[in-house]
């Protein structure tokens, strides 16, 4: 189902695509994929380019590109070898200032990376982290935060952005609402964040709220904000519907975090119903990163539900129109924004 294929973002195995990735591209309309390590070659990251243009090339029933996605947030979270821009954690840049030289120096950065990005077929970033380290044993973030105070991630983070969205590289701020403060990886386990939606706008949610005017992507938390909701941020309707899109005033593509992390119940009958609740909440691009298999069987299984489900067929091809608009926005380097 054209639909179904169109919310979800997948990954493939190896640095070529194999027959049955390169059939499953082919045969579906796809958004996309994310690229890892294993993805790209250590001999020379520009082989990347031949593996990007090879999938694009898989793209037969649309003249939308595929979005291709990375993680390159700079030190210990890059995809890229040493020919890649690297200028280490972002806590660490231009040593945690602020002042004039410093944000242009991280802007300027960013833009470098950004070209990089392009040369290889990336369209998007899955950067900057907008979380604010206000827990120093949050080994999972630490220092991949831009600081540990709001005006240091706002100004910061915003630097990144703008050096990318001029290098027509898309950024994505992640994640949502906030997950400076967690105590568990959720690449690992579930986590929890005990802290009221008061004390959350004073903080937490800042760097979204002076940022998501100029970002088209925003990416979800797997973490619990029993505050909130007793549901993952991830498919909380109160988090992604009624606090971001309404609240917020956020128009753009929300995006989960990998649903084939340590915090998702991984067998494939819960993987499922965590993904249909995650759609009908208010996520528009779900990512899937284990995988071919995974991929298709999700696949699957959304397609079963649209069949017989009329209200989540209406809101999966609510979903699939926002991705393809945000597809169509990589095409003539605009802002999604501006077509809603």
């Amino acid at each position: 189902m054209r639909q179904v294929a169109q919310v979800l973002l997948g990954a493939i195995e190896s640095t070529i695509l194999s027959k049955d990735e390169k059939d499953f591209l082919s045969s579906h309309s796809c958004a996309g994929i994310t690229l890892f390590k294993r993805n790209i070659s250590l001999e020379s990251s520009f082989l990347c380019q031949k593996l990007t243009s090879e999938i694009q090339k898989t793209n037969l029933s649309s003249n939308l590109p595929l979005i291709i996605a990375v993680d390159q947030e700079g030190g210990r979270v890059s995809r890229f070898g040493k020919d890649c821009p690297n200028f280490g954690p972002c806590l660490n840049l231009e040593k945690g200032q602020t002042d004039k030289k410093s944000l242009e120096n991280i802007k300027l950065y960013a833009f470098h990376l950004g070209l990089f990005l392009q040369k290889v077929g990336v369209n998007v970033n899955f950067a900057p982290v907008v979380d604010i380290l206000t827990c120093e044993e949050n080994l999972a973030i630490g220092d991949r935060a831009f600081g540990r105070s709001v005006e240091q991630v706002i100004l910061r983070a915003q630097s990144f952005a703008d050096g990318l969205r001029q290098a027509k590289v898309k950024s994505c701020l992640k994640h949502f609402p906030g997950q400076g403060d967690a105590l568990y990886d959720t690449h690992y386990k579930p986590c929890e964040i005990n802290l009221d939606e008061h004390f959350m706008w004073k903080r937490e949610l800042l760097p979204f709220k002076a940022m998501t005017a100029n970002v088209d992507m925003v990416m979800v938390s797997h973490c619990i904000y029993p505050q909130f909701c007793s549901l993952e941020a991830s498919r909380s309707s109160v988090i992604m519907t009624d606090l971001l899109k309404k609240k917020m005033h956020f128009s753009g593509l929300i995006v989960s975090d990998d649903m084939t992390m340590g915090a998702v119940t991984q067998s494939d009958e819960d993987l499922g119903e965590y993904i249909i609740e995650s759609i009908v909440a208010g996520c528009d691009l779900v990512l899937i990163c284990r995988g071919l298999a995974a991929w298709s069987k999700v696949y699957k299984r959304l397609s079963l539900e649209a069949c017989h489900s009329k209200a989540f067929f209406k809101r999966l091809d609510q979903a699939s129109q926002k991705v393809n608009l945000y597809r169509q926005s990589l095409a003539k380097g605009r802002s999604l924004r501006s077509a809603f």
